[in-house]
């Protein structure tokens, strides 16, 4: 087409293009006058993606670390691992050093600090394909109630429906979710029990997560935000069977008239 005949395409007739092809609109052709727009809006997705690979990797780390943990405080499973240890000729003061690091609670504490560091950089950052970044405000306030709903399934329902050599192949896909809301301790018993093909009753992980849901259906709203997490928390707690405190249907004190 001869330079005379072209024209800029306006942002609503970009989006309607990419809309009728059927492509995210960061792919559409660009002149190339638009070459280090797009570089940089490249370099923007890589953070991202790469991002959350990393933040999946993490949860594996500190999955495996909550793991080891989780054994060492066996004093039986703790002499086995200085026994394998000394037979490898490593010295015992060196075995006793490594135990003390994998067990202090400050070490694990800089771990688990590290991915949600990672965790909220992402979160501020969005999905790499924005036109416009998110509101900091809203992402720092996502619910966690969605979370806990999805974990309650997989120790209700999916797991105790799965065969026990394949719960580890299931649960490192939930391993984000996790660390995310802090449930991986609580959940690490039964967790390392299938990780060495024995089933365990998961009741005290489930006890956990409906005790957090309540915490959040009771917690006194202070805006609209916090009135919606509440009764999504009542929804999934009734949904469950769990009675909530107040059996009358009326909104809590300080809460939203409306919906």
């Amino acid at each position: 087409m001869p330079d005379g005949n072209r024209r800029t395409i306006g942002v609503d007739e970009a989006i309607a293009m990419a809309r009728v092809f059927g492509i995210p609109l960061e792919e559409l052709p660009l002149p190339p006058e638009s070459g280090e727009g797009r570089d940089l809006h490249d370099l923007t997705r890589t953070i991202t993606r790469e991002g959350r690979n990393a933040t999946h990797q993490y949860a594996q780390y500190l999955l495996a670390w909550a793991r080891l943990r989780h054994r060492l405080s066996s004093d039986d499973s703790r002499t086995a691992y200085e026994d394998f240890l000394t037979a490898r000729k490593i010295d015992a003061g060196t075995a006793r050093h490594a135990i003390t690091f994998w067990l202090d609670p400050t070490s694990w504490q800089h771990a688990t600090t590290a991915y949600d560091t990672l965790h909220h950089t992402l979160q501020a950052m969005g999905t790499g394909h924005d036109l416009t970044p998110p509101t900091q405000d809203i992402r720092e306030r996502s619910s966690r109630v969605p979370d806990l709903l999805r974990l309650r399934d997989l120790f209700t329902t999916r797991i105790p429906g799965t065969p026990a050599r394949v719960v580890p192949d299931l649960i490192y896909h939930f391993a984000d979710l996790l660390v995310r809301t802090g449930m991986l301790q609580a959940a690490v018993p039964v967790i390392d029990s299938y990780a060495r093909g024995i089933p365990h009753p998961a009741d005290d992980v489930v006890a956990e997560i409906n005790r957090r849901l309540q915490e959040i259906a009771d917690r006194k709203p202070h805006d609209r935000i916090d009135y919606l997490e509440s009764l999504a928390a009542r929804i999934g707690l009734r949904h469950q069977g769990v009675p909530r405190h107040d059996q009358s249907g009326a909104p809590e004190e300080g809460a939203p008239a409306g919906p």
